[in-house]
C-alpha cells in the first residue's frame, strides 16, 4: 500500500514531498511539504461519508484521486492506521 500511495502522490502533487498518510474511520488525511524543513507543512483529507463537502483542503480533486477506492469503515473503531515516510525530526 506504501508503495501504491508514493506513485500516486508523486503524479498528484508533483511540486510536494509527501511526508505521511492517515487513514481513519471518517477521513484519511495525506501530510505534505514542499520539500525542504523550511517549507510549511500542509495537508489535504478525503471523507467518502461527506463528499459534497468541498474546500481548498477538504475533498480536492487530488485528495480524492489519491484515496481512490481506501475505504473508510476499515479504519474505524481502534483500527486507524498512518504511514510515515518521513518523521519531523528527519525534515
Amino acid at each position: 500500500m506504501k508503495e501504491m500511495f508514493a506513485k500516486r502522490f508523486k503524479e498528484l502533487y508533483p511540486k510536494h514531498r509527501l511526508l505521511a498518510i492517515q487513514l481513519n474511520g471518517f477521513s484519511h488525511k495525506v501530510f505534505m511539504d514542499e520539500g525542504n524543513k523550511e517549507s510549511e507543512i500542509t495537508s489535504q483529507a478525503y471523507s467518502g461519508y461527506a463528499p459534497e463537502i468541498k474546500t481548498d483542503t477538504f475533498n480536492t480533486l487530488e485528495s480524492i484521486a489519491l484515496f481512490k477506492n481506501i475505504g473508510n469503515i476499515e479504519y474505524s473503531k481502534g483500527s486507524a492506521e498512518e504511514i510515515i515516510w518521513l518523521l519531523p525530526d528527519e525534515r
